[in-house]
């Protein structure tokens, strides 16, 4: 006989009933293990839809889960620590993010960076090993940032920001920085070319940091005695030096006038260590330079970072246009923030 409607809801009765109905503790866990199960489907779905195409290949990858300070990546570059190849404050510049990728012989990719809108960017490279000596002569490294500038960073140069490395001026809370580096791995001698096997690639992206924002380093101890932060003895034996003596407090102004200006007459200034100077002759401001400089100008502060030694110069006639050839050359300098005797004005003719 053939089951009927009315015996399958005979027997669906006689089920439930025999069933324990479930505690609430376990109807929560089982909502919450369904809830944790869809966010888990939802992250594979995202990371299968990140897929970016690249220069050689497809690179499948996914930002779930990354950090609001990390860039975002694409190509071979990856994050890695910084290690002790890139400081995290160096030449008046904030080290932001560190990308690293094996020496291939081209590499291309993008990185997101987080940065704060009017600073100055700025980019530095280092290749590995050192047992490749001839590295910085085969890789050539183009990092393309705001408005389309490209700097070109050397190898090596990891703890100062130099001119090539300039990327231009932030203008937002996140910059895309385009990377192009290319390795050469050709035997420039006939078998005896060198193994890239393990060799890497890696950039540091710096912004500038305003003076009071530095992370000043320590002051060495005895800086006045050693050789490596003695000053040099100015070309112009009778030149006039202007500037604290040791034990003399750094931070009072100072100032000098010179009689007679004559061609071929130059105004250098200088510094050791960490410090603020405001130079004027005859009125007029002392040029520091180019913002990414060792010796940075902001408002016509002169900027010292470091305990490097770092100094730009000057043509006296730049202070003395339209004035008699006999007129007064006066200076006057304005120093903060300094420890020591780390700084000096020199004046003097060229030999």
């Amino acid at each position: 006989m053939n089951p009927t409607l009315d015996d399958l809801r005979d027997v669906l009765q006689d089920e439930a009933a025999a069933s324990p109905t479930p505690s609430p503790d376990a109807l929560v866990a089982g909502a919450t293990a369904r809830v944790q199960a869809a966010r888990r489907r939802r992250a594979v779905l995202a990371g299968a839809a990140a897929v970016l195409v690249l220069a050689g290949g497809v690179l499948a990858g996914t930002h779930a889960g990354r950090k609001s300070s990390e860039p975002a990546r694409t190509g071979p570059f990856r994050v890695v620590e910084a290690g002790t190849d890139f400081p995290e404050y160096s030449a008046g510049f904030k080290r932001l993010v560190v990308v690293s990728a094996p020496a291939l012989e081209r590499l291309r990719g993008t990185i997101t960076v987080p940065t704060t809108p009017g600073r100055t960017l700025n980019v530095r490279m280092q290749c590995r090993p050192e047992t490749i000596t001839d590295f910085d002569q085969r890789v050539g490294a183009k990092v393309t940032g705001p408005s389309g500038l490209t700097a070109k960073p050397p190898c090596g140069f990891t703890t100062t920001a130099l001119e090539s490395g300039v990327l231009g001026t932030s203008q937002g809370t996140s910059t895309p920085l385009d990377l192009d580096v290319f390795v050469n791995h050709a035997e420039f001698t006939p078998g005896a070319g060198p193994s890239f096997a393990g060799a890497t690639i890696t950039l540091g992206v710096y912004e500038s940091v305003p003076w009071s924002a530095y992370r000043l380093p320590p002051r060495p101890a005895g800086l006045e005695k050693s050789l490596d932060y003695s000053w040099t003895a100015p070309a112009d034996r009778k030149a006039l030096v202007v500037g604290p003596a040791a034990g003399e407090d750094p931070n009072t102004p100072r100032g000098a006038t010179i009689l007679g200006d004559q061609p071929g007459r130059y105004v250098t200034v200088e510094g050791r260590g960490p410090g603020r100077l405001k130079v004027t002759i005859n009125g007029k401001p002392f040029d520091g330079g180019t913002p990414a400089g060792p010796l940075r100008d902001d408002e016509g502060w002169l900027e010292f970072f470091d305990f490097v030694h770092v100094g730009a110069t000057m043509e006296t006639a730049a202070f003395t246009q339209g004035a008699a050839p006999s007129g007064k050359l006066q200076i006057v300098v304005t120093p903060e923030g300094f420890a020591g005797a780390d700084w000096r004005v020199v004046v003097g003719n060229e030999p």
